[in-house]
């Protein structure tokens, strides 16, 4: 009963996650890898992360079970997920039936069961049915239905389900060329981004063995959004810069900050964990950075006593640009969460903005309360503030109705593949 076992785990490690951990460390960092050692661990990880990107739906099927069998509530809880993983082939439909005809005396036919989930679907109004298709909260599908066509929303949610994957090559340590050849070797297939050639798509291969291996242990190359880099070329860095990174930890885009910059100028890293602020002190170092300072302050309230070039704000958020790199965001994504995070970035932001030259603002979210709401106030509430247009090869403006919609820009994952991301540039006025 080894798929049932792993069902098991599965609720076990939603419940983790519901406390707030993301599914890597729910799985990895609070003991469910041991119990996941005597099953499959491969598969278990594979069932919970699929099942997690489904779960809407296996509530759905909970329901019909329990309606249409008169199943038991707890038991129907486990059929439904090994049986939306069997319809959607994800593991093997005929090993699923016979598990449960043998532990709970089930005799199904998955057809059927296709039927009546499919008329269950249909029978709810769109932003509903989107939901649970693509086990995402209604309010955040109404949300994106304001904003974008009903048919690019279907292309978004999909896309959010499956996972892209780039790698940034570190040129204070190794050229893009012999970065290539030397990921080639480990037999991964990349292709180099014509617009930021540090930037390498993964194409295919043991991304495993890549991410273990000396060339990421030592700073080589780092995996790294899309989205992230290119955000960073957008800040725009020039050797002999300061520059405030205000939301600094663990330190992806700050190395990638002191590469630009060719690890010349000044680099101020802010952070308002100290354990995070730890991560980034090792980072930098295995990255071979060597112009970075490192605050513990809370950059809300900091006040910066040296001359600020550029900016930039990586603001805490709700992530739901990125809910193909954890699943467990799919019923983690709260709308409690949507105030306090633009409460919190509008705060640094206001504070940062008036003490750089430039600032860049940036989320990785699909909200306009993360993005052109936050930045609707800070040019409603200081005159000597203004924004800058962005310019990039690739990318959208942001969401209509704005008084910034025509200076951002908003990165989504069905047509970039990358992370949904905002980015907005403000400037002191002259």
């Amino acid at each position: 009963m080894v798929l049932l076992e792993i069902a098991k785990l599965a609720l076990k490690c939603r419940k983790i996650c519901l406390e707030g951990e993301s599914l890597k460390k729910a799985f990895y960092g609070k003991g469910l890898i041991s119990e996941a050692k005597r099953l499959n661990p491969a598969l278990t990880y594979k069932v919970i992360a699929e099942s997690f990107k489904r779960w809407k739906r296996v509530e759905l099927v909970q329901k019909i079970l329990v309606e249409n069998l008169n199943l038991d509530f707890g038991l129907a809880k486990l059929a439904s997920i090994l049986l939306v993983l069997a319809m959607d082939g994800v593991i093997n439909e005929r090993e699923v039936l016979e598990e449960l005809r043998k532990s709970m005396g089930l005799n199904l036919d998955l057809e059927i069961l296709r039927k009546l989930e499919l008329a269950k679907l249909n029978s709810y109004p769109l932003p509903l049915r989107l939901a649970i298709k693509y086990s995402v909260p209604k309010w955040f599908v109404k949300t994106l239905l304001k904003f974008i066509p009903s048919s690019e929303v279907v292309k978004l949610l999909q896309k959010l389900r499956e996972e892209h994957v780039w790698i940034r090559v570190n040129t204070l340590k190794i050229s893009v060329e012999a970065a290539i050849r030397k990921v080639e070797k480990l037999g991964v297939d990349v292709e180099e981004d014509k617009n930021y050639p540090i930037l390498l798509r993964f194409r295919g291969g043991n991304l495993r063995r890549l991410a273990l291996s000396d060339l990421a242990r030592k700073g080589y190359i780092i995996i790294q959004d899309k989205a992230s880099v290119i955000s960073v070329y957008v800040l725009d860095p020039k050797p002999d810069e300061t520059i405030l990174d205000a939301c600094a930890a663990p330190g992806i885009k700050t190395t990638l900050i002191a590469q630009l910059m060719e690890n010349r100028g000044r680099i101020i890293a802010v952070d308002y964990s100290f354990d995070r602020l730890l991560q980034l002190r090792r980072f930098i170092r295995i990255m071979g950075v060597k112009n970075v300072e490192i605050l513990h302050a809370d950059s809300r309230v900091l006040k910066v006593k040296s001359n600020v070039d550029k900016a930039l704000v990586d603001a805490p958020c709700t992530s739901s640009g990125a809910l193909s790199k954890d699943p467990s965001l799919h019923f983690r994504l709260l709308k409690a969460y949507v105030s306090y995070y633009s409460d919190v970035q509008f705060k640094l932001l206001r504070n940062i903005c008036v003490q750089a030259g430039e600032t860049l603002y940036c989320v990785c979210s699909l909200l306009p309360e993360e993005g052109e709401i936050v930045v609707d106030r800070i040019l409603d509430e200081l005159k000597n503030v203004r924004i800058v247009r962005i310019e990039v090869p690739e990318g959208c403006r942001g969401y209509r109705g704005f008084k910034c919609s025509d200076f951002v820009v908003r990165l989504f994952p069905h047509i970039h593949d990358c992370n949904g991301f905002f980015m907005a540039k403000l400037a002191l006025k002259a």
